[in-house]
C-alpha cells in the first residue's frame, strides 16, 4: 500500500487501484491456488536457477577476492580476452586487469546488492547488473567513496563461468 496524501494506492488482483482514505477498498480476493510444476525454476528472462546461482557466487567471489586483496585470484575470474572499464578506464586482457587490481587502495571493500541476472545475447553468455557500495578505512574510520553499479556478461556455466565484460558506472 502506498499513501499519497488523502489517497492511497493497494493491488488486488495485480490491478493497483486509487482509494480514498477512510473509504474501505473492496474485500482483497485470494489467488487460486496453482499446482506445483515439475519445470525448473527460472528468474529474469528465464535463467534457470542454477545459472542465476553460478553468476551471483561469480560476482561474490570477485568482491571477497578484491577486498582480500588476492589479485591473482580475482584476474582467474576473467577470460583471457576479458574487457574491464571501471569509469573512463578501459582495460583489455586478464593482464591488464591483474595490474590495475594494485591500484586499488588496501582497506577498500565491496557491497554488492538487487542482482538482477538475464541471458546473455549470445548462447551460453548471461548479463548480470547489480548495485555497488564501495568504500574503505581512512585515519578518520570507515567511508563510502562511491556508489556505482555493475554491468556485467559472463561465458561458461557452473564453476567454469568468467567475467568477460566488466564495465562499473557511477550513480
Amino acid at each position: 500500500m502506498l499513501i499519497v496524501g488523502p489517497l492511497f494506492i493497494i493491488a488486488a488482483n495485480d490491478t493497483p487501484k486509487v482509494c480514498q482514505l477512510g473509504v474501505r477498498p473492496t474485500p482483497w480476493r485470494r489467488r487460486e491456488a496453482t499446482a506445483y510444476s515439475h519445470s525448473p525454476m527460472t528468474t529474469a528472462k528465464e535463467v534457470a536457477v542454477e545459472n542465476d546461482l553460478a553468476v551471483r557466487r561469480l560476482i561474490a567471489r570477485y568482491c571477497h577476492l578484491v577486498d582480500d586483496r588476492d589479485f591473482e585470484a580475482a584476474a582467474d575470474l576473467f577470460t583471457d580476452e576479458a574487457r574491464f572499464r571501471v569509469f573512463d578506464e578501459d582495460l583489455v586482457g586478464r593482464a591488464a586487469i591483474r595490474a590495475w587490481f594494485d591500484t586499488i587502495p588496501s582497506s577498500m571493500f565491496h557491497h554488492v546488492t538487487n542482482v538482477v541476472v538475464s541471458n546473455g545475447s549470445h548462447p551460453g553468455t548471461f548479463h548480470a547488473v547489480s548495485d555497488l557500495a564501495a568504500g574503505g578505512r581512512s585515519d578518520t574510520g570507515w567511508s563510502t567513496w562511491m556508489l556505482g553499479r555493475y554491468h556485467d556478461t559472463f561465458v561458461g556455466e557452473g564453476r567454469q563461468l568468467r567475467f568477460s565484460q566488466r564495465i562499473v558506472t557511477g550513480r
